[in-house]
């Protein structure tokens, strides 16, 4: 059984795509980044479930899930997103990439279905699966099922504490010898360089930077 069918049935809901109209979308993957490390990682690790927390549109997953269609590997892009935007996002309504405004019907934003709509619009339907919550209970969720994973990428809030937090939480769910990769390493990041500091501190894990990525890697458990 390939690991999306695995997945998929542990998911609190059935297949996603199944009659879902996405005609109504155009293809919108604005925001996110794909940075070269993810195609190096992949290369070297083959990994077969990728967690993301923080999706957004879908850039990054839609990134990564390609990759894994191209190399052949047998693998999963799991989104953990509420898809209700951050409070950056919600400063910014207008903004054409970050904003909600676009998306809010009724006092509530469908961006989820954006992001659903993209990865259709890209057949990788078979290589991504989204969980709409939060990243602290998705993490528990995770914990539930005993699932995890071989690759981590934390792009969610960028307040401290928050990121903070997602490390914590998510790097028990990494498998020994796992990475974890992170974005926004620069002056407009300090939330993230500050948390990532002081979990490598408190652990003692060494981290890298790769352009504006942070990666940690667990020891073997």
């Amino acid at each position: 059984m390939k690991i999306f069918e695995t997945i998929l049935e542990m998911m609190p809901y059935r297949n996603p795509y199944d009659g879902f109209d996405y005609s109504s979308y155009q293809q919108d993957s604005s925001g996110g980044v794909k940075h070269a490390i993810f195609e190096q990682i992949i290369d070297k690790f083959r990994p077969r479930m990728i967690i993301e927390v923080g999706s957004w549109k879908g850039s990054s997953a839609l990134h990564m899930a390609s990759l894994l269609k191209k190399k052949s590997i047998d693998g999963l892009v799991l989104c953990i997103d509420t898809w209700l935007g951050t409070v950056n996002n919600m400063l910014k309504p207008n903004d054409p990439e970050w904003g909600l405004g676009k998306y809010y019907q009724h006092g509530y934003p469908n961006l989820y279905y954006q992001f659903l709509a993209n990865i259709v619009h890209n057949d990788l339907q078979n290589y991504i699966l989204p969980l709409p919550t939060t990243s602290t209970i998705g993490s528990r969720w995770l914990t539930a099922k005993n699932i995890q994973a071989d690759l981590i990428y934390i792009d969610g809030s960028h307040d401290e504490e928050d990121v903070y937090q997602d490390i914590v939480n998510y790097w028990k769910r990494l498998k020994g010898n796992g990475i974890m990769i992170g974005d926004d390493w620069h002056m407009g990041g300090i939330g993230i360089i500050c948390a990532v500091n002081r979990f490598s501190k408190e652990k003692d894990i060494k981290y890298q930077i790769s352009g504006s990525s942070w990666i940690m890697q667990k020891t073997k458990e």
